[in-house]
């Protein structure tokens, strides 16, 4: 299709975690004006920190397991669609989310979510695609504890024992899970979603309408805007990023309004 246009590009492979960043870095050095990233996520997540600063504006072609911030800028996952609106586009400019040094651009959460990434790669040893998600929170419902947390949201404290805290500057994450319906790239704040304590055997009557986002009505869920969030959980919990593993509590949450161009659907 580029060719077809005569549009001039250059490609590269990423060879280890953490390149895409770098190769974005160079590229943003040369004077490049659009970077597109080609995965899923994390490599959005690489690509973008990389650009992270800058005047470029990030395309994406979504080609990974959960494509989650694609999803939620309405790009295509036909390469065809998702190309036309890197090269016939808009441009939007949307903001980054923080977590202490850390930047992530959709999502973040802990507890249960944590559990089934960690429960994934255990489980895509024997299974593929969707199969692997299904035995992932199948073994992570067995697995999963409980968090009590101590939350400062703006200057709020609240006290909870938690499943799962979302926090969330797109609508999805888990692949399509609609988390958050009322998050927005570009307002500058977090949408943050709590699932408290619950039997367990209620966890998968949960998940539907944790996936078409009807859940928020249940009595074990809360949900809150916050500009800034603090973090202190015990045990102390790994948190997720973008759909990776990356940092722990405690930890703080800040917003960066208006951070990075992003190339969409008209």
């Amino acid at each position: 299709m580029l060719d077809e246009k005569r549009i001039q590009y250059n490609y590269v492979f990423t060879e280890y975690v953490g390149h895409a960043e770098k190769l974005a870095r160079s590229a943003c050095a040369a004077d490049i004006n659009h970077i597109v990233a080609v995965g899923g996520d994390g490599t959005v997540r690489e690509v973008g920190c990389g650009i992270n600063g800058s005047n470029v504006s990030l395309g994406i072609i979504p080609s990974g397991s959960g494509n989650d911030l694609a999803r939620s800028l309405r790009i295509s996952s036909r390469v065809e669609d998702a190309l036309n609106a890197i090269l016939c586009g808009a441009t939007r400019r949307i903001d980054i989310g923080m977590a202490g040094d850390t930047v992530f651009f959709n999502a973040a959460g802990l507890g249960f979510d944590v559990d089934v990434l960690l429960a994934m790669d255990k489980a895509k040893r024997f299974v593929a695609g969707s199969a692997a998600y299904a035995v992932s929170v199948i073994m992570a419902i067995f697995n999963t504890g409980f968090i009590s947390v101590e939350l400062e949201l703006d200057g709020k404290t609240i006290k909870r024992n938690l499943l799962l805290m979302a926090i969330s500057n797109g609508t999805y994450y888990g692949g399509g899970m609609k988390v958050a319906p009322g998050a927005m790239l570009d307002d500058g704040v977090f949408e943050v979603n709590l699932i408290n304590k619950l039997p367990k055997w209620r966890i998968p009557l949960l998940l539907p309408k944790f996936m078409n986002g009807t859940y928020q009505s249940l009595s074990v869920a809360e949900h809150y805007k916050a500009r800034s969030i603090k973090i202190h959980a015990l045990p102390v919990s790994k948190l997720q990023l973008d759909g990776a593993i990356l940092g722990e509590t405690p930890t703080e949450f800040s917003v960066k309004p208006s951070s990075i161009n992003v190339l969409v659907p008209v």
